[in-house]
């Protein structure tokens, strides 16, 4: 008798997309048939795809022996790419005029967890946040800071789990 156990892998696949691939238990049947949430079929035995956007309902798989015996199984599948194009500026302009005045990521998302931290030259913590929507105005203990270059950490948690971590320098002019 057939056995229709299968498990999926999920692989980053760049920023905004995943490759999710499907993996019978066993390789030795004659035919496979994969029924996936979005009405698509496939007839390989391993078949992946790449997924840009959420991938969720039931993934049927249908194998047949040689002897013509067949057997299926269903699973759950939801998938959430991490689907968001992080912007981090690399200069601000604290020069008030409302243009690029602030420092903070662009197009984050939904996130979990969240901190930011910007650092002087001498490794002094000048600022921190965990709120995604609070950006840096360039000041320091209220007064605005000299123009020179500083080193962020920008760490967060996606929603799906994934923790990301992003440093550098910026500059800040007046």
């Amino acid at each position: 008798m057939p056995d229709a156990t299968y498990y999926t892998d999920v692989e980053d696949f760049g920023i905004n997309q995943v490759k999710l691939k499907f993996i019978p238990a066993n390789l030795s049947y004659t035919q496979y048939l994969w029924l996936f949430p979005d009405g698509t079929q496939s007839a390989k035995d391993t078949p992946s795809f790449i997924v840009k956007d959420l991938f969720k309902g039931n993934t049927q798989l249908i194998v047949i022996n040689q002897f013509g015996c067949r057997d299926s199984s269903e699973k759950y599948q939801y998938v959430y790419p991490n689907n968001f194009n992080v912007y981090i500026p690399s200069a601000v302009t604290i020069n008030r005029d409302l243009l690029n005045d602030e420092f903070k990521p662009v197009g984050l998302g939904a996130t979990k967890t969240y901190r930011m931290s910007i650092f002087n030259r001498w490794g002094e913590e000048i600022f921190f946040t965990n709120d995604p929507t609070q950006g840096w105005d360039g000041t320091y203990n209220n007064e605005l800071v000299m123009q020179d270059t500083y080193t962020y950490l920008i760490e967060f948690t996606f929603i799906d789990g994934k923790t990301y971590q992003f440093k550098g320098t910026l500059t800040v002019l007046r």
